[in-house]
């Protein structure tokens, strides 16, 4: 009895800290726990759980736990639609992805070439139709999930390069007698880079395009967390480092971003 109370407290701590349900929790813990049988025997012994938090054994069960969660979260996830798979920052677009396109379509009127750069399965829920004059989209990620799910859109419009950001100029990218993008998007991609690959960020404030949409999250990804603050620090840290200047922005309920122009 006293194990089920242990997990059901478990359970409630760890679904009210990160966005997943109770069952997939509940479920994870039941299949790992079994592996920790001193903590499993100090539970059942207790008849005090607070004194149980600070075992050594339950501090490498919890480290063990959170590790799935985490990384659980943030894997591609299995969807309905014609694609089998995409990202969990996809899903998290998903409920307000209507508001997201037509804030994008008003904003970029005339648009005939645009560069994607870490847009991973973006292209898939990118609204086409509604930019009768585009020509090219010339799309740039390392994700190689991404890109053999994208490879089956068969798009005549879409350009496909599976490399890391750096692996060739941004004047490589350019259709045949293209200057420059109408449009570089960068969603969800701005604040990444910054923390994880600071020596890529000046490239980025290079690319060749007239105007580029940088986007962030309101909330992280795996935690029930509002990062809003956050992120536009490191948006807006972004924009002076390139000497770029905001001409509009884009504001949905889980994400925003700037339009931002040279």
């Amino acid at each position: 009895m006293m194990l089920d109370t242990f997990i059901k407290e478990e359970v409630d701590k760890i679904t009210s800290k990160y966005k997943i349900e109770q069952k997939q929790v509940e479920d994870l813990i039941r299949s790992k726990i079994d592996s920790f049988e001193k903590l499993i025997e100090f539970i059942n012994e207790s008849d005090d759980l607070n004194k149980i938090y600070r075992l050594h054994d339950y501090k490498e069960y919890s480290k063990k736990i959170k590790k799935e969660i985490y990384y659980s979260l943030r894997r591609y996830e299995r969807s309905d639609d014609n694609l089998p798979y995409r990202h969990v920052s996809v899903t998290e677009r998903e409920p307000f992805l209507d508001e997201f396109n037509r804030q994008l379509v008003e904003k970029t009127p005339g648009v005939v070439n645009i560069l994607d750069i870490g847009g991973g399965m973006f292209p898939a829920t990118f609204p086409f139709d509604k930019f009768p004059g585009l020509e090219n989209y010339v799309w740039v990620d390392k994700d190689k999930r991404s890109y053999e799910e994208l490879k089956e859109l068969n798009n005549p419009k879409l350009t496909l390069f599976n490399e890391s950001i750096g692996t060739h100029s941004w004047e490589d990218y350019l259709p045949q007698g293209v200057e420059e993008f109408d449009l570089a998007l960068m969603v969800k991609l701005v604040s990444v880079v910054w923390r994880q690959e600071r020596d890529l960020v000046d490239n980025l404030t290079k690319v060749p395009a007239k105007t580029i949409l940088i986007t962030a999250p309101k909330e992280a990804m795996t935690k029930k967390q509002p990062i809003y603050r956050r992120e536009k620090k490191v948006l807006l840290n972004f924009i002076r480092l390139g000497d770029l200047k905001i001409v509009g922005d884009l504001d949905i309920e889980n994400e925003f971003g700037f339009f931002i122009k040279r």
